[in-house]
């Protein structure tokens, strides 16, 4: 058994002292580390935190898309369809050819989203034209 703070010592020494010599880049992997960390283990709160910190140190387009994939993963979870529409709508915008609306997963959080705030009918013509072969549990 791995204690917690065995773990998270490196990281968070690491992360320390990104924040001293100001590496931006190391600053946001690491929150991003951490946020998947705290994901993995069910702990949504900290995962959003550390997901969040990441975005303050972002500095491309792909990195905002990555903060607001990974909050959208995690609020499927906590079932905040108001957040989720929200950052589905921001991601939109962004305009990232690699994260486009007709991406499977994109479609299945955005066919969720609208089924969880009673839009049945769009609900279903996004969740149709998905091949049901390629659902998978993520």
């Amino acid at each position: 058994v791995v204690d917690r703070n065995t773990f998270f010592d490196r990281p968070e020494r690491g992360l320390k002292n990104y924040q001293l010599s100001q590496d931006k880049e190391n600053i946001r992997r690491t929150h991003k580390a951490l946020g998947d960390h705290y994901h993995n283990c069910g702990d949504l709160s900290n995962a959003v935190k550390h997901y969040q910190k990441s975005r303050d140190y972002g500095s491309t387009f792909l990195h905002s898309a990555e903060f607001l994939l990974n909050i959208i993963k995690v609020t499927v979870y906590l079932n905040h369809w108001t957040t989720i529409y929200n950052y589905i709508k921001k991601l939109e915008l962004l305009q990232i050819p690699e994260i486009n609306s007709s991406t499977l997963s994109f479609v299945l959080v955005k066919g969720l989203c609208e089924m969880a705030t009673g839009n049945y009918t769009l609900a279903v013509s996004l969740l149709a034209n998905v091949p049901h072969d390629s659902w998978t549990s993520e």
